[in-house]
Parts: structure tokens; sequence; C-alpha cells
């Protein structure tokens, strides 16, 4: 996992073949407007979502984790708070689904991480966390880009 501004992107390009070209999508956005999609970069080996949402209870939401696919979430509007956890110490809530790349465990105490505009966190394959979470207690609005990058 790696959480850091986007201004020290370049820190990690180093880390993925592909995620230099993630990174200078990720400055262009934030100087483009983007319509809430799917942007493919390179294929199924890199694309971005585009989300809009507000955020909720940490109850009410399940840590995941991938295999395939590694994370980037950045934080375009808003802020949200993200929990993270041992994979190790949570119980599956609902299994694996190869089509979309996912699995939810069981809701447990976790730490958190607050993202802010121009934030972002990378999540490896296997490393649980859970996105959209209430930053203070109350529905923020989110803008955020999620980049797949293959691992």
């Amino acid at each position: 996992m790696i959480i850091d501004r986007i201004q020290n992107s370049d820190n990690y390009a180093s880390c993925h073949p592909l995620f230099g070209k993630a990174f200078d999508f990720l400055k262009e956005a934030v100087i483009n407007s983007l319509n809430l999609d799917r942007y493919d970069l390179e294929g199924d080996r890199l694309f971005a979502l585009i989300q809009k949402y507000e955020t909720r209870e940490a109850s009410e939401c399940l840590p995941e984790a991938h295999k395939e696919y590694i994370d980037i979430q950045y934080i375009l509007k808003g802020e949200e708070v993200i929990y993270v956890s041992h994979r190790q110490d949570l119980p599956v809530e609902i299994p694996y689904n190869a089509d979309s790349d996912i699995l939810f465990y069981k809701n447990i105490p976790d730490t958190p991480i607050r993202l802010k505009e121009g934030d972002f966190a990378v999540f490896y394959p296997g490393e649980s966390h859970k996105p959209g979470c209430h930053p203070s207690g109350v529905p923020a609005e989110v803008c955020k880009i999620v980049l797949k990058i293959k691992a």
C-alpha cells in the first residue's frame, strides 16, 4: 500500500511499468473535465473509472480486495476515509468473483486513512481496503478516479 499526494507520484513510477502512464492520466484529469465513465488507457491492462458518490457510515461498507488488479484511488474532489486491515484477520463475506475481480470481507474494526483532494492510495492485490466512508460522520460528496492496473 502507498499513500501520498499527486505531486509526489513521480516517486512511484518505477513500481510498475504502467504507473507512469496512470499518474500522467491523473495529473491531466485535474486539468480536464471528465465524464463519469470508464477510460481505457491500455485496454484491460490499464483503465480508469470516474466515480461520484456520497460517503457512507463505515458500518455500511465492506472491506474488499482484488487478485488480478492494483487499485490507484485518487480523490479529485471531496474527501473520504478508507479503512485498511490485515487480510488474514478478515473472514470472507462474499466470495471472490473473477468477472469483477473482487471479494468482500466481513466488517470488523480496522485502521482509517483519510484521503483529501489531491491524495491517492495504491492497493496491491490481496490488500484489503474499505473505501467510501464518511470523513466526519456526515455524508459528503466525493469525485474519485480509480485506476485499475493489471498486476
